[in-house]
């Protein structure tokens, strides 16, 4: 699948059960339930060792293990013992590796993949950066974004953005020249699900923030809820009171949506943006009785209400 419908499957999974955690990371699908299957320990201490300069067919038979022992387990996370017997694989291997980025173990190995990647596989994971935007911490961590600059630019303009972890990292260091902030301007207002690009771009010298922001809102209204949420946070962040609105009522609505904005980040900038407690419905409750007198204070960065600015 593509990247964008990857990411659409990805947020229907979690609009439909809601257990959250930050946006962007895996570790979003994870809630420890006593009703869901968790690791299995026992199978998974009884899955062979690895040889010492493993062949293909016997990290294939090994994968196979960890996926069997895995089988029927809902919830992952980066600490379950999956992480680590994946790590033993070792760099020199992410050929054999690359197809089980879309099987049942995807996310473990995501989360091992540092480990699994040699310094002579630099071309081939950029190659894959346009349509696998797993790697994009390992290219920004490893000094070889600048390198790989036209391979994010396009991971960027296919909706990689709302998916891959350290995006406005990236954006940092493949936006240095005019040209090139001009570029990613571009394609932040035009590709779709790029709102998480933001941050960065805000401490751009070239344009208004403000500005930007607001026009993102209007040209990205019609993607789905997840993505647009992103929009709109940033725009209430500057004083669009419309998309403070939207924001809560999808939180009250799915009251996870927040999630994939930035998790607690998000709500503790609400609480601030609003100077009070976290409370998606006492806050959309305030924001409506209020909403003729609401003003945003560019200077503390927060609404005020009219009344406030006369004393």
């Amino acid at each position: 699948m593509k990247i964008a419908e990857l990411a659409v499957v990805a947020a229907l999974s979690v609009l439909a059960g809601c257990t959250g955690g930050p946006a962007g990371s895996r570790e979003n699908w994870r809630k420890p339930s006593p009703y869901l299957p968790n690791p299995d320990l026992k199978k998974l201490s009884g899955i062979s060792v690895l040889p010492e300069k493993p062949t293909d067919r016997q990290i294939s038979e090994y994968l196979a293990e960890i996926e069997e022992a895995s089988r029927g387990q809902r919830v992952f996370g980066s600490q379950d013992p999956q992480v680590d017997l994946l790590r033993r694989v070792g760099p020199g291997h992410l050929k054999l590796l690359i197809p089980y980025l879309d099987r049942k173990i995807s996310s473990y190995l995501c989360w091992a993949l540092p480990a699994l990647v040699g310094e002579e596989e630099k071309e081939l994971v950029i190659s894959l950066l346009p349509e696998r935007e797993e790697f994009l911490g390992i290219v920004v961590d490893r000094g070889w974004a600048e390198e790989a600059r036209s391979e994010i630019v396009q991971l960027l303009k296919n909706g990689g953005a709302n998916g891959a972890e350290r995006v406005p990292e990236a954006v940092g260091q493949i936006g240095r020249t005019p040209e090139e902030r001009a570029e990613l301007t571009a394609v932040f207002l035009e590709s779709p699900m790029t709102g998480k690009m933001f941050p960065a771009m805000e401490g751009f010298p070239e344009g208004d923030a403000k500005e930007i922001i607001w026009k993102a809102c209007d040209n990205h209204r019609d993607e789905m809820s997840f993505s647009r949420a992103v929009f709109e946070f940033h725009a209430a962040r500057y004083g669009r009171v419309d998309s403070l609105i939207y924001l809560l009522k999808e939180e009250e609505k799915y009251h996870c949506m927040l999630d994939f904005v930035g998790g607690e980040f998000a709500r503790e900038e609400l609480a601030r943006l609003l100077h009070m407690p976290f409370d998606s419905a006492a806050m959309l409750e305030y924001v409506m009785a209020n909403r003729a007198g609401l003003r945003f204070d560019a200077v503390e960065r927060r609404y005020v209400l009219k009344r406030e600015e006369e004393k």
